[in-house]
């Protein structure tokens, strides 16, 4: 099974506090507990400049970088990122 983390919803007054990091890693711990073998992400294509809240929504390629996901695919707009996950007994 797989499963795809598509966006993160905010508060303004929370944002930039590692809140989307804690969702991830909650996601994750919970995908692999119900045995979803691969997570998929779409973080936009964003320059040094794109700073508007429109422009992170789907969470930062970085942000997946550090949690363990590879790039497997790039477009124009969006990057495809994947992590194979461990299932917890």
């Amino acid at each position: 099974e797989a499963a795809a983390i598509v966006c993160f919803v905010v508060a303004p007054q929370w944002r930039r506090r590692g809140v989307a990091r804690t969702l991830l890693g909650a996601a994750l711990t919970d995908f692999a507990a119900r045995g979803i073998v691969e997570c998929d992400a779409f973080p936009w294509n964003t320059g040094p400049d794109d700073t508007a809240a429109t422009d992170h929504y789907h969470g930062s390629a970085a942000m997946f970088a550090a949690a363990g996901f590879l790039p497997v695919a790039t477009h124009a707009d969006v990057t495809v990122m994947r992590k194979t996950l461990v299932r917890l007994l």
